[in-house]
């Protein structure tokens, strides 16, 4: 059972670390989601680690229909373990679409399986989760409450790796609000047993959200520190996609700073990389920010075409959003069918059965009827019979009376 929370975990980092060049060699290879399910029988971590492609189809009805079935077999079977699994990677799901509260309910029955296996570190990984969900949707009560539940947990069965997420975790959401002290001290502890992996790609990842915080706290020159710290481990895993991240964080210390000299430089690093990856959401931020930069050098000229093309960029992304909004109203509405469809059908089915049901009762009814008239009849011939004889023999001993009297009559004495 153990086997299921390490590989749960390492579903999580691998979900955390998306850019990663041995997974961008798994996806490339897959050209249909037909293909990618068949692969997915096979190994279910792959299957989970999937999302990011399903995410980019904006097609999540596939791998929704396949784990059904996986967890309606497992169900059958009573096997606990692919029970607890699958509603971990449709919580999953749920949460790669923003339907939390989904998320969230399959969590929640999942660890009630997980429970009953009394798997440790199992439970633990599942309570992060957890806290991820109330902390996605605002509740900060109860999302620290599942990350404590989490750490105890974790600290008992000695699972680095779901502490390191789960410090990271409740750090993020006190810098959502605002409370950048306690959101730098859990990222630190984070940071501190990361160490622990020597995994240069989640320390990148906790050196630049540390360096973000110390931005919006104005200590620019922490922030530079850490974002330095952070260039250099990109530079370690040689991953261009970390790389570009970190070039625009330094941009906007420089920025803050009012180096732009250095800020230009390190935009115009963060600026190529991303166009070198095609069309990218952070492009018209980065032309904004070019644009701001060249105004503050007295290049109005320069800072005027970033601009224009913040606004064309812009207009272009806005456009893109609609079209993935249209494209999931159109899966919703074909799911939304095809659930009326299956309504339809089981409405029918469900009329068919109570129609058999009504004729079997009736034939069990008129046969009851029958074999009851049938029995009341025989009963009542039977009666009739006994009155019958009763009555002939007492016309027998009348007659045989009259007789007896006749004979005493004083004519024949």
């Amino acid at each position: 059972m153990k086997i299921y929370s390490i590989l749960f975990l390492l579903v999580l980092f691998l979900n955390l670390n998306t850019s990663c060049l041995a997974q961008k060699q798994v996806w490339t290879k897959i050209d249909s989601i037909e293909n990618f399910l068949v692969n997915a029988k096979q190994d279910v971590n792959s299957f989970s680690g999937g999302n990011k492609y399903f995410r980019n189809q904006a097609d999540f009805s596939k791998p929704f229909e396949y784990l059904q079935k996986k967890l309606s077999v497992a169900r059958q079977k009573n096997n606990k373990n692919q029970i607890g699994n699958c509603l971990i990677l449709i919580a999953d799901l749920y949460f790669e679409q923003g339907e939390i509260a989904q998320s969230l309910i399959n969590l929640e029955k999942s660890i009630i399986i997980i429970k009953e296996l009394k798997d440790t570190g199992w439970i633990a990984a599942t309570l992060w989760k957890m806290g991820e969900c109330f902390s996605k949707l605002h509740n900060v009560s109860k999302a620290v409450g599942c990350y404590n539940q989490s750490l105890i947990l974790s600290k008992k069965v000695k699972a680095t790796g779901n502490i390191t997420f789960v410090y990271n975790s409740i750090g993020l959401m006190y810098a959502e609000n605002n409370d950048f002290e306690n959101a730098l001290i859990n990222l630190k502890k984070s940071l501190a047993t990361s160490g622990n992996w020597t995994n240069y790609t989640y320390e990148r990842h906790l050196m630049s959200d540390i360096g973000n915080i110390y931005r919006q706290m104005g200590d620019v020159d922490s922030a530079l520190y850490y974002h330095h710290e952070a260039l250099k481990l990109a530079d370690k895993t040689n991953i261009k996609s970390q790389m570009d991240l970190v070039y625009g964080a330094l941009a906007h210390d420089y920025v803050k700073q009012n180096n732009y000299k250095k800020a230009k430089g390190f935009n115009n690093l963060y600026l190529n990389m991303l166009k070198k990856q095609g069309f990218n959401k952070d492009i018209p931020y980065a032309e904004l920010l070019a644009s701001k930069i060249d105004s503050s050098m007295g290049n109005f000229k320069d800072a005027y075409e970033h601009y224009k093309q913040y606004n064309v960029l812009s207009n272009q992304l806005k456009s893109d959003e609609v079209s993935k909004v249209i494209i999931k109203e159109n899966i919703d509405d074909e799911k939304s069918k095809n659930k009326i469809e299956q309504d339809k059908k089981d409405a029918i089915a469900k009329q068919e059965l109570e129609n058999q049901k009504f004729i079997r009762n009736s034939i069990i009814g008129s046969t009851g009827g029958v074999a009851l008239i049938s029995f009341l009849g025989f009963v009542n011939f039977r009666n009739k019979r006994k009155r019958e004889k009763a009555e002939l023999s007492q016309l027998i001993s009348e007659t045989e009376m009259k007789a007896l009297r006749s004979q005493m009559n004083p004519h024949f004495i």
